[in-house]
């Protein structure tokens, strides 16, 4: 079994929204500049948008607390598709997040 392609930086230790409010963007990311995998997944997506000309929305925790309750993160990054959550956990390589941003939120 590959190892997740980014570790996570722990905001609050359980859910705390079941449904989230909706996001406007296809594809939006919840970030902190303090935690290393978010860099590293901004740079990603900022290039992914410009090669696939879509809208990305990147919103930095620290300016904006109340989307940690608002959409129930649990951890940054935080990635939506389409307004449902992915489960980075699974990803094992920026080829394969790739690959599931182009399909889109499965459901």
């Amino acid at each position: 079994m590959r190892a997740p392609l980014l570790s996570l930086c722990l905001l609050f230790p359980s859910s705390l929204l079941a449904q989230p409010h909706e996001l406007q963007a296809p594809i939006t990311l919840f970030f902190s500049y303090k935690c290393q995998p978010c860099r590293a997944m901004h740079k990603f997506l900022k290039d992914y948008a410009q090669r696939h000309q879509v809208k990305v929305d990147f919103i930095e925790v620290e300016k904006h607390p109340e989307s940690i309750s608002r959409y129930g993160l649990r951890a940054t990054p935080t990635v939506f598709i389409k307004n449902e959550p992915v489960d980075l956990s699974k990803i094992t390589s920026f080829e394969d997040f790739e690959h599931l941003l182009l399909a889109g939120p499965k459901g």
